[in-house]
């Protein structure tokens, strides 16, 4: 490897730990541009490794994908980001309504109750229902109340 390009890929490495903690103009972390930085920097030192004949190119071709990657799981992370401040957390949810029991559809059936589940900032029943054992001897496990996710239960 040359010095030009050892004195590259250790700029592009360097800058990119450096600014990988970038902020929007709002002053909140900014991923997708620390993400591309970070995933540029790596994929750049990588490419020059990996490709021992050009390390030049090996490296534009890696910081290239790097930072199109590393960009791309940053922009997913301001999403989910952005979603949690715009909800913030839930309220608890109101009390279950009454529910009526139909009659089983079969031996062996399990009544799972119904539930409060998330949707946005809102909660939305989701009514009670029965549940076929996947197993012999299985047994269903009411869930219980969790301030993000609702009620759900599980086979044991």
């Amino acid at each position: 490897m040359s010095g030009i390009t050892k004195k590259m890929i250790t700029a592009i490495g360097l800058s990119s730990v450096l600014l990988a903690g970038c902020t929007s103009p709002s002053g909140r972390p900014d991923y997708t541009g620390g993400g591309a930085l970070a995933g540029g920097g790596a994929g750049a030192l990588i490419g020059a490794v990996a490709d021992r004949r050009h390390p030049g190119v090996g490296a534009l071709i890696g910081g290239a994908a790097g930072a199109l990657t590393g960009g791309a799981i940053g922009h997913h992370m301001d999403q989910q980001s952005e979603a949690r401040e715009e909800y913030g957390p839930p309220p608890p949810p109101p009390p279950p309504p009454s529910e009526t029991y139909v009659v089983p559809p079969g031996p062996g059936y399990v009544w799972a109750n119904g539930y409060w589940a998330r949707s946005g900032p809102n909660w939305v029943w989701v009514p009670g229902r029965w549940l076929a054992p996947p197993y012999p001897d299985a047994v269903w496990v009411g869930g219980r109340w969790h301030h993000a996710h609702g009620r759900q239960g599980h086979w044991r």
